[in-house]
């Protein structure tokens, strides 16, 4: 793809902008796809205040990407878009002072189900599994959670999924992205399937759900059990703070969000085995 000079777009979360300058209109447009936020012509206030930037550009031999103090190079576009794509909302919402859960949430029923749990514990894979059977996804990694009405609500990012061995992604999978609305592409060296918040069953930004249940994943093996079972209290309020982000003003408040869940038992354990996700997510939401 030839430099057809520089087009600059601006993408608004909350009080939060972010300027993202790059090539050619495809890119923004590419951008705009994986983390669902339209983008809006760069307005003069934004270049009086010198909000924050990513800048992509291209050279003879490689791709390059800018943000603040961070320069990286890339050999292949898909690389580059899904970096930006990616990094899109840890600089929305990194000062915007809201509070934060690491997990997943699906929606059934008219409420959001939380998946909460640490990285690589396969949060992801059942949001994929939900979706692939025709449920609706709000996140698979970050979930904005609002204390004051106990609702959550999705950041502009994509769904992502890991690539085992850097393989290709299925191809049931393959075949229902239409062109723009996800890309294959590593970020930090892992290789993965990145699906837009344009695509349909995913939760517009800024939608809010009350919460339904939070379940506590933990991977147990290629030979472990798949089962859900009540969380204590102790147990619950442990699973919950681990994944609980720029909570550092009130580190207990985020709890008060969950009290009816505390009461009504709607807090478990999700054990979940290898390969066993399309079982495992139709443990999710079920009355305890």
């Amino acid at each position: 793809m030839k430099d057809t000079g520089l087009v600059k777009a601006e993408f608004r979360w909350r009080d939060s902008r972010m300027v993202v300058t790059a090539p050619a209109l495809d890119f923004i447009d590419t951008i705009s796809g994986l983390s669902g936020l339209p983008p809006v012509p760069v307005t003069a206030a934004s270049r009086r205040i010198g909000i924050s930037g990513i800048g992509i550009s291209e050279d003879e031999d490689c791709f390059q990407l800018v943000m603040d103090t961070v320069h990286l190079r890339f050999r292949l576009l898909d690389d580059v878009l899904a970096t930006a794509g990616a990094s899109l909302a840890p600089f929305l919402i990194r000062d915007s002072g809201f509070q934060f859960l690491h997990g997943a949430a699906v929606i059934i029923d008219g409420s959001a189900h939380l998946l909460l749990g640490p990285g690589m514990a396969g949060k992801s894979s059942l949001a994929l599994a939900v979706w692939l059977a025709g449920g609706e996804v709000l996140a698979d990694d970050c979930i904005v959670l609002n204390v004051q009405d106990a609702t959550v609500e999705a950041v502009p990012r994509p769904m992502r999924i890991r690539l085992p061995d850097g393989g290709d992604p299925p191809a049931h999978i393959a075949a229902l992205l239409a062109a723009g609305s996800g890309l294959v592409g590593r970020v930090r060296g892992e290789k993965s399937l990145f699906l837009g918040r344009h695509l349909p069953r995913m939760t517009p930004v800024g939608r809010r759900y009350p919460i339904g249940s939070i379940g506590i994943v933990e991977r147990t093996g290629p030979n472990g059990e798949t089962a859900r079972c009540r969380a204590g209290k102790a147990a619950a309020i442990t699973g919950i703070m681990r994944q609980a982000e720029y909570v550092e003003n009130d580190p207990l408040g985020v709890l008060g969000a969950f009290e009816g869940l505390f009461k009504a038992g709607r807090i478990y354990h999700l054990r979940v085995a290898d390969g066993e996700q399309a079982a495992a997510s139709r443990l999710i939401g079920i009355d305890p």
